[in-house]
């Protein structure tokens, strides 16, 4: 059996780039944060990027 564990970045100080640096260097498996705000899809297209790149993997739940 594979344990999957997630890291909230609830409550994370930094930036993004140093929160998806920190967890992925921890071995989280991936993290949970939350949906960026109406109107500012760059910024989740930019999030999603980095998490592809952090982690090689990527799921989202639509």
């Amino acid at each position: 059996m594979e344990l999957r564990v997630y890291k909230a970045l609830w409550g994370m100080e930094g930036t993004y780039e140093e929160q998806l640096g920190k967890t992925s260097a921890a071995g989280y498996y991936g993290i949970e944060a939350p949906l960026p705000q109406e109107g500012n899809e760059q910024s989740y297209e930019w999030m999603t990027d980095r998490v592809k790149e952090s982690f090689n993997r990527f799921s989202t739940i639509k």
